[in-house]
């Protein structure tokens, strides 16, 4: 979807496909050992992660390379199969290097038992795993597991699109919400740069930034027909917003089997990062302007209704942002509902920006809106994702 000017900031929304989740995990393996890889990756799907690796996702015809880049740079992490094959193999040093250089966390599954850990307390500092030093591909404060179970609880973070739902619901279970997530989700990467960002680089830096899924899909239980979609002034033939006919944000008033994900979620993901102007994104693009960049489930049917959601570092912090946020017309409120916080919690609600599918609802919150049928020209989507 192509950039759009609003205000003094600049959005810019691409649509990514299931492969670039990212809420993915790369695995880091030597070619010997891709059976235990295919094992590891039947557990963590059963876990609701998303494995990525080699074998998996590149075929036979597609360039090596440039495949395996874009999975590590899509990832939200990273675990490294530790075996005396790997400890070996040159392209696996490299794909630790290039993760981290990359910022991403990474896990090291030491199944075989092969590292030798030893606990070391740096000065001022928690106690730490070391490693044989023979082993110098690996970075000392990596860490390592020998139990798969606790490799799994360690990855649990980076399932979060279906622990938005944490419990089960007399009529929703976590298995079947999941299920809908596979099959209904696609993540969406949301840009947001401004020249006010400039004076408050650090405290942006410094802060938690996530966004708010209020509602998982447009309805949910005790809704009224077309009570929240901004199109709810016109006939449901023909949908002004995505020019979609029989538009399916129309005429579901209550939870069915059809529509029964869509939830009253209320549910903060902590997925964004600030990036100062000329630094380099995860998506190998270089921020024109300093930026925020953050991601969202899409509801392919009935859409995803959030809010952007910053929490200060201090007090001092918060004050500078509010301003510059004001100033650049992103609509800032407050709340300091969320406990054991260090300053009031900063909601952002946008400016409309139809042709890209991104409207302000029509209700008392100033919700943001992402419509499932918005077009997606997929320009943005190659040059933001190579």
């Amino acid at each position: 979807m192509s950039d759009a000017v609003l205000g003094n900031f600049c959005i810019d929304i691409v649509k990514l496909t299931e492969e670039k989740n990212i809420f993915s995990v790369f695995i880091s393996h030597a070619g010997a050992d891709t059976e235990r890889v295919k094992r590891l990756e039947d557990k963590m799907r059963e876990k609701f992660l998303l494995p990525l690796y080699d074998v998996k996702y590149i075929d036979g015809g597609q360039a090596f390379h440039p495949k395996i880049h874009k999975m590590m740079r899509s990832c939200s992490a990273a675990v490294v199969l530790i075996t005396e094959k790997s400890l070996s193999s040159g392209w696996v040093s490299y794909e630790i290097g290039f993760l981290t250089r990359l910022g991403k966390r990474i896990f090291l599954y030491d199944i075989d038992n092969v590292l030798k850990a030893t606990v070391t307390t740096p000065e001022g500092g928690a106690a730490i795993l070391s490693y044989d030093a023979r082993r110098g591909l690996l970075s000392p404060y990596f860490p390592a597991y020998n139990s798969e179970q606790e490799l799994l609880d360690a990855l649990a973070p980076y399932a979060q699109y279906v622990n938005m739902l944490k419990d089960d619901l007399p009529v929703l279970s976590r298995k079947l919400f999941a299920e809908r997530i596979d099959e209904r989700v696609e993540s969406v990467a949301f840009s947001i740069g401004s020249t006010s960002f400039a004076g408050i680089e650090e405290h942006l830096r410094a802060s938690r930034i996530g966004t708010m899924i209020v509602n998982f899909g447009m309805f949910h239980k005790g809704n009224e027909v077309g009570k929240r979609c901004p199109a709810e002034d016109t006939p449901p033939e023909r949908c002004p917003l995505c020019d979609a006919v029989s538009c399916p944000l129309y005429g579901q008033s209550t939870l069915t089997d059809e529509n029964i994900e869509c939830a009253l979620l209320n549910h903060v993901l902590y997925n964004g990062t600030f990036y100062a102007q000329d630094e380099e994104m995860p998506n190998g693009v270089t921020a024109k302007a300093p930026t925020i960049r953050l991601y969202l489930p899409l509801h392919k049917r009935y859409g995803t209704e959030f809010k952007i959601v910053i929490d200060p570092p201090s007090h001092e912090a918060f004050k500078s942002l509010m301003v510059a946020l004001s100033r650049a017309e992103m609509n800032p409120t407050t709340s300091d509902s969320h406990n054991g916080a260090a300053a009031p919690r900063i909601y952002l609600s946008l400016p409309e920006r139809p042709k890209s599918g991104l409207y302000r609802l029509k209700e008392d919150y100033n919700n943001n809106f992402i419509c499932p049928g918005a077009p997606d020209d997929g320009e943005d989507a190659d040059r933001a994702d190579d």
